[in-house]
């Protein structure tokens, strides 16, 4: 009896734990097509992925709005976030590098007003420094999230 209910609760935690490494990655998906929508349809924004100091996951949308070319103002329109903490986010680039976001590391993502692509991957518009994809891992599950910079689609691989 006793190693049928550790059986039972291990099956419990590995199911919960895949499950939470998919809603982050679909959370994280949301948060990036919406300030791509966002970007198309008003101000200029970008989408900050980082990595709080109790360890969650939080997306960030910061906005900025012209007026008449000249003056420029700037203000947090969202913050939430998007997976607790345990989890591994990693990043790759176009080029061949990658990286983590950590406490002090995060990740800022900038789509193009006119055709809603990738424009800037923490503030460069090197085309072999834009991000094509996000893992999220948390114990032993990941979703890979996709992203292709000359779109701009976001999506979770299957």
């Amino acid at each position: 009896i006793m190693s049928l209910f550790v059986g039972t609760v291990s099956l419990g935690l590995t199911t919960i734990s895949g499950r939470e490494a998919s809603e982050c990655a679909s959370n994280l998906v949301s948060a990036i097509q919406h300030a791509r929508t966002s970007t198309m349809g008003k101000e200029m924004v970008e989408i900050e992925i980082s990595q709080n100091s109790e360890g969650n996951i939080v997306a960030t949308e910061k906005v900025t709005t012209i007026d008449d070319g000249r003056n420029k103002s700037e203000y947090v329109s969202s913050e939430k976030i998007v997976g607790k903490k345990g989890f591994t986010l990693t990043y790759d680039l176009s080029g061949g590098g990658e990286g983590t976001i950590t406490e002090g590391n995060s990740l800022v993502l900038k789509f193009s007003r006119g055709q809603g692509s990738l424009e800037e991957t923490n503030g460069t518009d090197d085309v072999n420094k834009q991000c094509v994809g996000i893992t999220v891992s948390k114990a032993g599950k990941t979703r890979v999230i996709e992203i292709v910079p000359v779109t701009g689609r976001v999506a979770i691989e299957e």
